[in-house]
């Protein structure tokens, strides 16, 4: 977990040019905001963040987790945005003045295994973790009512809705 953290913090100041995580945080935030007609701003207290994670490997149709005990039946070391990962960026958004409480970590597809769970959720226990099934403790996704629209939508196709958390965020971070 040190060399993750330590491989997130470089990356972060390096791509902002700043010194310290808190520092590069409020730069890409007044960024954001700027760059959203918002005015040079940061992050504001109670503003939602959604981090979505690339877990391929636990698409809960795939076959490769068990749905009745969210265990792993294979690609452990498939293409799965590790834990160490997302540690890693909630701590920094942490020490960047973000509450965890207004954090969500949630891929729509997947079941966020106990092997993932146990140390997120051991680290960050406030933290919101969303998941296809919502079992043990993980919620469930929820669809809003915001409309998600596909460059190439098959006709006959029903609307897909963005995910709740997501609708909701203030910002969107793709892990």
């Amino acid at each position: 977990q040190e060399r993750v953290d330590a491989m997130m913090a470089r990356t972060i100041c390096e791509l902002t040019g700043e010194a310290t995580v808190a520092g590069a945080w409020s730069k890409l935030f007044r960024h954001f905001n700027r760059a959203r007609g918002k005015g040079d701003v940061g992050y504001r207290a109670g503003e939602q963040i959604a981090i979505k994670p690339n877990w391929v490997g636990m698409i809960f149709s795939e076959g490769h987790v068990n749905l009745d005990t969210y265990a792993f039946i294979s690609r452990q070391d498939y293409m799965n945005t590790a834990p160490q990962m997302i540690l890693a960026l909630v701590s920094q958004l942490a020490s960047a003045g973000v509450a965890p409480q207004n954090i969500t970590v949630c891929d729509t597809l997947a079941c966020l295994v106990h092997e993932y769970y146990g140390l997120l959720h051991g680290a960050f226990s406030a933290v919101r973790f969303e998941d296809y099934a919502g079992k043990f403790d993980r919620s469930k996704v929820k669809s809003s009512t915001e409309p998600l629209y596909w460059s190439q939508r098959p006709q006959g196709k029903a609307q897909d809705y963005l995910p709740t958390c997501f609708a909701d965020a203030h910002y969107l971070i793709n892990l």
